[in-house]
């Protein structure tokens, strides 16, 4: 097999052993303002300072809001680019109502991306709900 045949090879088995960590839940949160309310402002906050469009060396990140009729809300965070689509979403919200009209926020976040050598990472946005909980509305880093 040729070199210019053999590398391509090489990396797509790279890219291919390389597998993201879902989602799992790495805190629960507790809010005053009803199921609704919290949805919407962890929608505005998410779409303002996580929302991005790809570029030639960035992907970017979709933004997904999506209301049950169980009291159950779902905010999440995808990367996206044109050659890879949208993925399957790194961070989710889902927004629980309670029965005082307070709801509760269980966070779930995962590997964002790994790069060639196989080591993945998360881009740690679960810090900017907490502070979004507690009042302020500043974007992270």
């Amino acid at each position: 097999m040729s070199m210019n045949r053999l590398i391509p090879l090489i990396l797509l088995t790279l890219v291919a052993g390389c597998a993201l960590a879902p989602p799992t839940e790495v805190a629960r949160l507790e809010s005053d303002k009803s199921m609704h309310e919290t949805a919407q402002l962890l929608q505005q906050q998410a779409e303002q300072c996580w929302k991005r469009s790809a570029k030639i060396f960035q992907d970017g990140i979709k933004i997904d809001a999506r209301m049950s009729i169980y009291d159950t809300a779902i905010v999440s965070a995808a990367r996206w680019a044109a050659d890879i689509g949208i993925q399957e979403p790194f961070l989710t919200l889902e927004v629980l109502g309670n029965e005082d009209d307070s709801s509760t926020v269980v966070i779930s976040e995962g590997d964002y991306a790994c790069d060639l050598s196989g080591s993945c990472s998360s881009l740690d946005l679960h810090a900017d709900v907490v502070r979004w909980l507690r009042g302020d509305l500043s974007c992270g880093e």
